[in-house]
């Protein structure tokens, strides 16, 4: 085991930047690992980019379980002692918190503990508090840890303070008839919003640091956009994905959506459905699918994802059978081109399109009258022309990434992550600020490349694959 210092800052990334519409439109994992099968309940990422936390229950035994991924980090073995899912991680990136199980006479009880990542140590806040289904955790820049408690004979739910400096628990809100659903930072600092269950789910924006007296605040959720914008994501009973613009226009991006997740600079949203990963942009039009679960994972149900705080790397997880699997994956853009050589009086133009085909429609004069459709591989778009004395090379590109274009076009597939051709730029286990693959491959025998909207065909010289990792945001 070694000891883990969590870096937060890059010294080696260029320009940060947003997503538009046109790259959500070529987005693909670049990278993804399955991580140990589990039931999560929430996953979070490590400011390192490498580490992942994940809480939630293993199927067997039938237990909660904290982990740090990948388990190389001595303290966090404590957390192999849980009694709850529910975790919460210090701004600094520095030190986990989560509840462990204690005995306090013949009853089980959880002890809210502090793994110290950068010393390798580990402390208790508090006194141990009585199991339950709720147990939720916050830990607020320059503040307390705020934790929620349940009393399922009642039923009240009760949210405590508990400053770092010691002394005992601050209480902040009891609520009835209902139970806790979720606890995070709130919008302002020393606050928090905690989402409490009754008839409906409503969100209390509540102060927490000494002597402040202002009461909670309880509205309907709403999930900002956190740009600051107007923007807001809502799910409906109906499993509705509906982005709002404003206070009176919306836009519905899919249905059939189980969670979503803003970007964290705002500018796109990851969802899930039950089989399917997707990201849409700013816009909240055209959903780009990242991903599919295959036949042999067609047991799995996805319900949660989660961004990491780079904006590159995601989590998505879901049920499987009584337990559950996750996988983590880093996003980049794919730009897939290629080369087409034309007759030499081939009306070729910059923007025109190509459509990769596999058969042609003549007619009895074996003139070109269109493609035969059921036989369409791709499109592209011209970007460069090259006259040569033998013909017209067209340099193409394909808008927008294409579902299955790689394998449709080409007797091979890109080049593998262990496979060199890659460029990865960072200190201490950063997230690589410039990521790159290049691959050449060979397109299927038969392939042809149509002239839209002309008699004329192109064969196909070479097909070029580039993936390349996003910039993290800010940075």
């Amino acid at each position: 085991m070694r000891n883990m210092t969590l870096l937060t800052t890059c010294l080696l990334c260029g320009v940060c930047f947003g997503l538009t519409d046109a790259d959500v439109a070529q987005m693909v994992f670049v990278e993804q690992t399955e991580l140990p099968r589990m039931m999560v309940d929430r996953i979070a990422f490590m400011p390192d980019g490498v580490h992942v936390i994940a809480g939630g229950w293993l199927e067997w035994p039938n237990a909660p379980l904290v982990a740090l991924l990948p388990n190389d980090v001595q303290v966090m073995q404590a957390a192999a002692q849980a009694c709850s899912p529910r975790f919460t991680v210090s701004p600094d990136g520095q030190r986990v918190a989560f509840w462990k199980r204690v005995k306090v006479g013949q009853q089980d009880r959880g002890e809210l503990t502090v793994a110290h990542l950068d010393n390798q140590m580990v402390t208790t806040l508090g006194e141990p508090v009585p199991i339950s289904e709720s147990m939720h955790l916050a830990w607020l820049p320059n503040g307390p840890i705020v934790y929620a408690t349940e009393d399922p004979q009642r039923p009240v739910g009760i949210l405590y303070a508990l400053d770092l400096a010691g002394g005992g628990p601050r209480k902040l809100l009891e609520l009835h008839d209902g139970q806790w659903h979720d606890l995070r930072p709130g919008p302002g600092a020393g606050q928090v919003t905690a989402q409490w269950a009754g008839s409906s789910v409503t969100g209390y924006v509540v102060n927490c640091l000494p002597g402040e007296t202002a009461p909670p605040v309880g509205s309907a959720v709403v999930n900002a956009a956190p740009d600051g914008s107007k923007k807001t994501l809502e799910i409906d009973a109906q499993g509705s994905l509906i982005l709002g613009l404003s206070d009176t226009e919306g836009v519905v991006v899919d249905r059939g959506v189980r969670a979503a997740r803003w970007r964290p600079d705002g500018t796109a949203i990851l969802y899930v459905k039950d089989q399917e990963v997707l990201l849409v942009g700013p816009s909240g039009t055209d959903p780009h699918v990242l991903a599919k679960l295959g036949s042999q994972d067609a047991n799995v149900f996805l319900r949660g994802c989660a961004w990491a705080p780079d904006g590159v790397s995601v989590a998505y997880w879901g049920a499987a059978g009584s337990g559950g699997r996750a996988w983590r994956a880093s996003l980049g853009q794919e730009r897939i081109s290629a080369r087409f050589v034309f007759p030499k009086d081939a009306p070729v133009k910059a923007d025109t399109r190509v459509w990769v085909v596999g058969k042609l429609q003549r007619d009895v004069m074996g003139n070109i009258v269109e493609p035969v459709w059921s036989t369409l591989k791709g499109c592209f778009t011209v970007r460069r022309i090259l006259r040569t004395p033998e013909g017209i090379i067209a340099e193409v590109q394909n808008t927008g990434s294409q579902s299955g274009l790689i394998g449709r076009l080409s007797a091979g597939t890109p080049v593998g992550d262990t496979a060199g051709g890659h460029i990865n730029i960072g200190i201490a286990g950063q997230t690589a600020a410039t990521w790159s693959r290049t691959s050449t491959l060979k397109f299927r025998e038969g392939l042809v490349g149509w002239l839209e909207k002309t008699r004329y065909i192109g064969q196909p010289e070479t097909l070029t694959v580039e993936r390349q990792m996003l910039q993290p945001i800010g940075q």
